[in-house]
């Protein structure tokens, strides 16, 4: 996979990155790794080689910038055979970034990524290890509209007594999290998980957190002693369901007043689609035939500039008022076909509606997502639910 080695103006100085790609031209959405505490180095880079060969533009940041400047990082195998060393490491680099420095970096390497004409636009995804884990959540909850999917691996002391800890910031995340924690980990014990978690769940946010069983802290990356073959690729496993789902896959979210009942329906009732499927600006319904059955088939013909565009699909999961599963294709632009997955959660008494749209090119995503948006905004404008 092709390499770069760039230097980011940050507010502390000049930050230097790696990135890994590719091959080709893309665009490909972009993964920011938060290392370890001991860097970006051969075994993180082998790491970023297996997320760029799934179509990713992948971001290293050197996070000890401040201190390192453009050094080389240690080497781990022989830090970790001395006890001093390694303490007098993690002394100086572990507890150096405050949130507030973590913040204004984070900052720095989105505004370069928006820059990236090589990389689809606006969303990324974040993933760090170790006290990289508390990066990935501060980056999630500090740019929410930005963030959508956000791993963190044996990380450390995400849910503390200080008024900057990271779970701190769940009220604003508004992606995805999944949060894999080792056994018997010092640096998140059980007490911190389970306030990690009580924060996670009354923010609503969508979230997961899985324990590798025989797994210990550091698992994952190849040169430390912690680290475990199988549990290690559990963790890209999971890695890259969280990535697929959330950067090739479009994930929106409404809040409706009436009930999951009245919502469902509407979606399957041919007059009430020709009003709220097309939102201003994108033509009109001319025609609707829906047949709401696993198996039945739906068309709704759009009329744009003049032309007749047909958008059709097939049921393959009702589950009033729950749940929606169908196929979605739009034979004359593309032969691709999708699948839309939407689900009708009750809360408060009205419906929060989550769709997904997955089988979505790369490079569709962000347009696709506005315009379900613009459709889910109509839903509600016309139809006053």
């Amino acid at each position: 996979m092709p390499r770069t080695e760039i230097r980011i103006k940050t507010k502390a100085g000049i930050c230097d990155a790696t990135i890994v790609r590719p091959e080709g031209q893309g665009p490909w959405p972009a993964v920011i790794v938060y290392p370890d505490a001991f860097g970006v180095r051969p075994a993180i880079l082998d790491m970023a080689e297996r997320l760029a060969a799934r179509g990713y533009y992948v971001f290293l940041p050197n996070m000890f910038y401040r201190h390192t400047g453009f050094a080389p990082p240690p080497n781990v195998e022989e830090l970790f055979a001395d006890t001093e060393k390694v303490n007098a490491w993690f002394a100086k680099y572990v507890g150096s970034l405050t949130t507030t420095m973590m913040r204004d970096d984070a900052e720095a390497f989105l505004d370069q990524l928006a820059r990236e004409e090589r990389v689809t636009q606006p969303h990324v995804g974040v993933v760090g290890y170790c006290m990289g884990g508390r990066y990935a959540l501060i980056t999630a909850g500090s740019f929410p509209d930005r963030v959508v999917a956000c791993a963190s691996y044996h990380g450390g002391n995400l849910a503390t007594d200080r008024p900057e800890s990271a779970h701190l910031t769940a009220a604003r995340i508004k992606g995805e999290v999944y949060i894999g924690a080792a056994i018997d980990d010092p640096t998140f014990p059980p007490a911190m998980r389970e306030r990690l978690e009580a924060s996670l769940v009354e923010a609503r946010v969508h979230h997961r957190i899985e324990t590798y069983e025989g797994c210990r802290h550091g698992w994952t990356i190849s040169d430390t002693p912690a680290f475990n073959p199988g549990g290690s690729e559990k963790h890209f496993e999971t890695l890259f369901t969280l990535l697929e789902g959330a950067l090739k896959t479009v994930r929106v979210v409404r809040r409706y007043k009436s009930a999951p009942e009245k919502i469902y329906d509407a979606w399957l009732d041919p007059a009430k689609a020709k009003v709220w499927m097309a939102p201003q600006g994108s033509g009109k319904i001319v025609r609707a035939t829906i047949d709401a059955r696993e198996g039945g088939a739906f068309s709704l013909v759009a009329l744009r500039d003049g032309q007749e565009v047909e958008h059709t699909g097939e049921y393959l999961e009702l589950v009033r008022p729950r749940r929606l599963v169908f196929t979605f294709e739009v034979p004359s632009l593309s032969p691709e076909i999708s699948t839309l997955k939407i689900d009708f959660i009750e809360i408060d008494g009205g419906t929060e509606l989550v769709l997904h749209h997955e089988g979505v090119l790369p490079e569709y995503v962000s347009r696709t997502a506005a315009g379900w948006s613009k459709i889910l905004d109509m839903f509600e404008s016309s139809l006053g639910l």
